[in-house]
């Protein structure tokens, strides 16, 4: 976030595309701490808490329920 000041979640984005057949499950207090870090950042939010952990929430369940994908038990 901070070298290519990209805002929480475009780094997501961006970390999720470089990272093309891995799933990316950051913890939600660490995904916090990068929310409130954007604030510090940039002023303002992308997003709110709730809308971002239900975004990511969704993103990963398609990833998750795809074909062929590799489940932990």
């Amino acid at each position: 976030m901070h070298h290519l000041r990209l805002r929480l979640v475009e780094a997501y984005l961006y970390v999720r595309a470089h990272r093309l057949n891995v799933v990316i499950q950051p913890n939600l207090k660490f995904m916090y701490e990068m929310l409130e870090y954007e604030q510090k950042m940039f002023g303002t939010l992308t997003c709110s808490w709730p809308i971002l952990c239900n975004e990511i929430h969704q993103v990963n369940l398609m990833y998750r329920d795809e074909p062929g994908a590799h489940h932990q038990q």
